[in-house]
């Protein structure tokens, strides 16, 4: 059923982007973060370090643009309340479409506050304990701190699997090469 929902929901996204193409700027940009974060699920809580490439494709204004982002966690497991107590290492990939506005939307946007808002696809893979996946929804504010931006953002991986193992995640970036 989700699958289905899905299906029907990507050629709906395709036609409203081709639509902002038409009054939009091709301006490639590539901006990147890193920082720390925390996944948690019925199963596990890890901490993770995660970094997070960027690629704008849209830029509607100096404000505002459509990104292709990845968030890659690589992080350590502490699994509790099982018969078994484990720790293992983990590795979580989404790939999300977003919509950025004001600050670090663009390099040369200069608001000191934005946010950010998309979905995507996401994978996890608990040393080969267990694989998951499914559509991801994420979300976030960019500020700046004095003269350094920062993310905030939090995620929830829909799982597919049958696993019944959803992840939701947050996150504190540094956004890099963005001082102003």
């Amino acid at each position: 059923m989700k699958e289905q929902a899905m299906k029907r929901l990507l050629p709906v996204l395709f036609f409203i982007s081709m639509q902002f193409h038409a009054k939009a700027q091709f301006d490639i940009q590539y901006l990147h973060e890193i920082g720390v974060g925390a996944a948690f699920n019925e199963l596990v809580a890890y901490p993770n370090i995660q970094y997070s490439p960027r690629l704008n494709l849209y830029k509607f204004t100096s404000r505002s643009t459509i990104s292709i982002d990845a968030r890659i966690g690589v992080g350590y497991a502490f699994e509790s309340g099982t018969y078994v107590q484990e720790n293992y290492p983990l590795l979580y990939v989404p790939g999300t479409i977003n919509f950025n506005s004001g600050a670090c939307a663009t390099r040369t946007t200069d608001d000191y506050l934005g946010f950010y808002f998309g979905g995507g696809y996401g994978y996890e893979n608990a040393w080969n304990n267990y694989v998951i996946h499914g559509p991801v929804i994420n979300a976030g504010m960019r500020l700046y701190l004095g003269t350094s931006p920062f993310d905030l953002n939090v995620s929830y991986l829909f799982d597919l699997t049958n696993q019944k193992a959803p992840i939701f995640g947050l996150g504190v970036h540094w956004v890099m090469n963005m001082l102003k």
